[in-house]
């Protein structure tokens, strides 16, 4: 089934808010995540609020042009595959010192960027790009034809 032209458009703004609660909720209230984890001290969640809030911005901006930009929507789901692979590693090198409903937590983030990410990237192939940046739906199983796509005509006279 193919997915809707607006359909990368929603999954960026989910993303965008999803990372924009998540940038506030650490900004906000920085001790009690600091207590939550039982590692870093406040401000590190702090920074990471701060962090999360550029990059909701940044995505929300992405998804504010009708057909977002194919690098810029890269860029984007790099970052979101870079945080839901940088998660094991802090959960195991934190493992003795990040407390267990935290660890849950971070196992619940990873699950919801991956989602987003999974559904970024369906939008993402929903939409064909030309060389002139005119876009369209993709159709399934389809790619463009590179006969007759030139400005080289073949006719013959």
């Amino acid at each position: 089934m193919n997915a809707h032209p607006r359909f990368l458009v929603r999954a960026l703004r989910a993303n965008a808010m999803f990372s924009g609660i998540s940038g506030a909720a650490l900004l906000v209230l920085p001790g009690d995540w600091a207590r939550l984890f039982g590692v870093l001290d406040a401000p590190v969640y702090a920074v990471l609020g701060v962090g999360l809030l550029a990059f909701a911005a940044l995505v929300a901006w992405v998804s504010a042009d009708p057909v977002p930009r194919r690098p810029v929507v890269r860029l984007v789901l790099g970052a979101d595959l870079l945080w839901v692979t940088a998660t094991p590693f802090v959960m195991v090198l934190g493992a003795a010192a990040i407390r267990a409903p935290a660890q849950l937590l971070l196992l619940a983030v990873a699950l919801a960027v991956s989602v987003l990410a999974a559904l970024q990237w369906r939008g993402l192939r929903a939409v064909r790009y030309s060389a002139s940046g005119t876009c369209g739906p993709a159709s399934r199983g389809s790619r463009p034809s590179r006969r007759g796509s030139g400005t080289h005509s073949t006719r013959v006279s």
